[in-house]
């Protein structure tokens, strides 16, 4: 006769009970100590069992797979899988399947990684945003770079522009390439005046400073703080350029 089949959480809270789930007969010796244990187990496989309910649904609802990576709908943050291990991003960070931070030098190839193996020009306007967001927050500057350059050549949304040029223009600078910035400023300041904002004009200023032109870095940051509005205390971008300038014009 086939055995009946119990769960072992069942079969766990009939012994905590004095009862054998298998037999149907009391258990005899079953002192308080041992229930205890026996009930510290129970506990850590019922949460153990809905964490891992709740993260397989949490895969199921925002991850789409490809050959060697899947690819969360957010892109910038949630479960990814990199040459099928387990990861968990966040703005550009990179933990381990137990929530472990990874250093910059081992997380960085996770990120070229996951961010190359995307089918980019499938994307629509909000992803290829998220996209230039992600590989900026990663420190994937090349990979920003490039995105940003290609979108600028296109026909986008007045808010993905205003939106993509700081993160352009501050790439470049952690790329070491203020003089770009300051060319490509100088080339085309009339052909996105209507999306001009206070962190491209932070992130200009910033550039200009970099290559010791601190009258138009003075002139940029100007513009900056009045397209902020004011007063915004010293602890903001646009007050670290005023002091940066101030210190090294000293």
């Amino acid at each position: 006769m086939e055995e009946k089949r119990i769960k072992k959480t069942d079969a766990l809270k009939k012994l905590i009970n004095g009862v054998n789930a298998y037999t149907g007969e009391d258990v005899i010796g079953l002192d308080e100590n041992l229930k205890r244990d026996l009930e510290y187990i129970l506990d850590y496989l019922l949460k153990k069992k809905k964490n891992d309910a709740m993260e397989a649904k949490i895969e199921a609802d925002t991850i789409e797979k490809t050959e060697n990576v899947k690819t969360i709908k957010s892109i910038r943050r949630g479960i990814i899988f990199v040459d099928n291990i387990k990861y968990i991003l966040h703005d550009g960070r990179i933990s381990d399947s137990s929530g472990m931070a990874l250093p910059d030098g081992k997380a960085l190839p996770i990120l070229y990684k996951y961010y190359s193996l995307m089918d980019y020009d499938s994307f629509n306007e909000d992803q290829k945003l998220e996209y230039i967001k992600g590989v900026k927050e990663a420190k994937l500057w090349d990979s920003c770079i490039n995105a940003s350059e290609k979108e600028l050549d296109r026909e986008h949304s007045y808010d993905f522009i205003k939106k993509v040029l700081p993160i352009y223009t501050s790439s470049l600078r952690e790329a070491n390439r203020p003089r770009d910035v300051v060319d490509f400023w100088q080339a085309n300041k009339h052909k996105y005046y209507d999306c001009i904002s206070a962190p491209l004009c932070t992130s200009v200023a910033s550039a200009y400073c970099d290559i010791s032109d601190y009258d138009n870095a003075r002139k940029i940051i100007n513009r900056a703080y009045a397209l902020q509005g004011g007063d915004i205390g010293y602890a903001s971008e646009i007050s670290l350029v005023y002091m940066r300038i101030k210190k090294e014009t000293e």
